[in-house]
């Protein structure tokens, strides 16, 4: 036996999703989440697609918030009705200075 644990988990639409993205120089992934009765977090779904020439030349910051809409782009059947916030993970600190206001000077 290769593993003992469930691969993939049924979506519950009631509870909350969590969605990790990564991008690298060709391709981005996203593993959609959940919390389930044993306290882990179950994978309900992995999604990854390679980029095409123009996208390679994005910056890393453009790539992470690109695999981020294609992540929501690719579940929205199953986030658009999500009655909780999503919470979304993905590793480059550049991202979360996009969110705050910028002061011009």
């Amino acid at each position: 036996m290769v593993t003992t644990e469930l691969v993939l988990a049924h979506a519950n639409l009631k509870e909350q999703f969590e969605l990790e993205v990564d991008a690298l120089g060709y391709m981005v992934g996203a593993v959609l989440l959940q919390h389930k009765n044993d306290g882990k977090k179950h994978p309900i779904g992995y999604y990854s697609t390679t980029l095409n020439k123009a996208q390679w030349n994005y910056d890393i910051y453009d790539l992470e918030l690109l695999a981020i809409v294609m992540a929501l782009k690719n579940w929205q059947p199953l986030l658009a009705g999500s009655l909780h916030k999503i919470i979304i993970y993905f590793n480059h600190l550049n991202l979360q200075y996009w969110r705050m206001p910028q002061r011009i000077s």
